[in-house]
């Protein structure tokens, strides 16, 4: 199959190896014979305008959008009929050799479905094209309210990598900062519950049971990055500030604080504030979320 791949991104460009290596024609612009599958990024209102144009240029052609982070605002693409995938491949592609789990602890696959309703049969085409790659894959339904849940406890956690990080140190080896990203986690999930978002049946014990239940789900995250220093399920610091901006509203019309999370997601501010090329720094702020992970 020609599949046209938008995304030039890490995890467009590691979608793009794996389906040229399973025998599909890969191209990266518009031109030439129409593609049987498009893959684009898709994170903001840029993205939802790309894809667009992609339709416009290819109609009929299935798009399959790659995010981990909630959608800005369902309205702006229902009509556009997109499948929406949380890309959870990488593995131990990107250093050969290198012992890594296969699937990661208590992290997603990739996941891919409708913005809302049942899985369609381009989802499911989709799920086959991925797993012919080598990919695990699962479709499912309303992967928006299903996105949400997941960026929401799974943000904090590269805000807790970044904060041990900046003290040399493996997240295993902060039992500290893993108490507070279990606490973070069920903030978020809280903030999703009270806002009226259901919760699938995988998120409710991080509810219901003890906090150091969470803290041990955190845990075996923690004790697999020490073989897989950057879980690709895991959202990059970038989008994990994205979530924060997505799920800031909720919580304000929620009246729900989540200060364990806004205290990690300053971790992630300054990873990706760090990483930007021309991005001004706060270092006021910097180093006192710094002094108060050592406390």
């Amino acid at each position: 199959m020609r599949i046209l791949v938008s995304d030039d991104g890490p995890a467009g460009a590691r979608l793009a190896r794996r389906l040229a290596d399973a025998g599909h024609a890969v191209v990266a612009d518009a031109g030439g014979a129409r593609p049987g599958a498009i893959v684009a990024a898709i994170s903001g209102p840029d993205g939802v305008e790309r894809v667009r144009g992609l339709r416009r240029a290819h109609p009929g052609v299935p798009v399959l959008a790659l995010t981990r982070v909630p959608f800005p605002d369902i309205a702006m693409a229902e009509d556009l009929k997109i499948s929406l995938a949380f890309p959870g491949f990488g593995g131990g592609d990107d250093c050969p050799g290198a012992r890594r789990p296969r699937y990661p602890l208590a992290l997603p696959g990739t996941v891919v479905g409708p913005l809302a309703g049942a899985p369609r049969p381009e989802d499911t085409r989709f799920v086959e094209m991925l797993r012919a790659a080598g990919i695990r894959a699962s479709a499912r339904a309303e992967m928006q309210l299903w996105l949400t849940v997941a960026a929401a406890w799974l943000s904090p956690l590269r805000g807790a990598v970044v904060a041990a990080a900046q003290q040399g140190l493996a997240l295993v080896a902060k039992e500290d900062l893993i108490t507070v990203a279990a606490r973070a986690v069920r903030e978020r999930l809280h903030l999703a519950r009270t806002a009226g978002l259901p919760l699938d049946a995988g998120t409710v014990p991080m509810l219901l049971m003890p906090e150091s239940w969470t803290a041990g789900r955190v845990r075996e995250i923690a004790r697999a990055l020490l073989v897989a220093p950057d879980l690709p399920s895991l959202p990059t610091s970038e989008e994990a500030v994205k979530v924060r901006e997505r799920l800031e509203p909720l919580a304000r019309s929620a009246g729900v604080r989540t200060p364990a999370a806004d205290f990690l997601d300053g971790f992630a501010a300054e990873d990706a504030q760090a990483c930007a090329p021309s991005a001004a720094r706060e270092p006021v702020e910097a180093g006192e979320s710094r002094r108060s992970a050592r406390r």
